[in-house]
């Protein structure tokens, strides 16, 4: 049940996952939505994120206010801590 969620989680949003590498090979981006992937496997209501977009390229940012909506539409909450004011503004209720 586990492999059939990690599967069908990538394909939900429109993106390749690497699940056959090494997290340590992967880029910062993609460990941090292995992280979140993880943590909804598990059917996760509350995902804390700190300062999740401080090592991330901007795509990479873009694609985790991305999933952030997507998260939100289906209600999981989100506790989003950072110090970039303009991010919290424009992504947090």
């Amino acid at each position: 049940m586990i492999s059939k969620k990690c599967v069908k989680w990538p394909k939900q949003n429109a993106r390749k996952a690497p699940l056959d590498e090494i997290a340590g090979e992967c880029s910062v981006g993609q460990q941090q939505m292995t992280e979140i992937t993880r943590s909804l496997m598990l059917d996760a209501k509350t995902v804390i994120m700190d300062e999740p977009t401080a090592a991330l390229t901007e795509r990479e940012t873009d694609r985790l206010f991305e999933v952030m909506k997507k998260l939100k539409n289906k209600g999981v909450s989100i506790i989003y801590i950072s110090h970039r004011m303009e991010e919290v503004f424009a992504n947090c209720d």
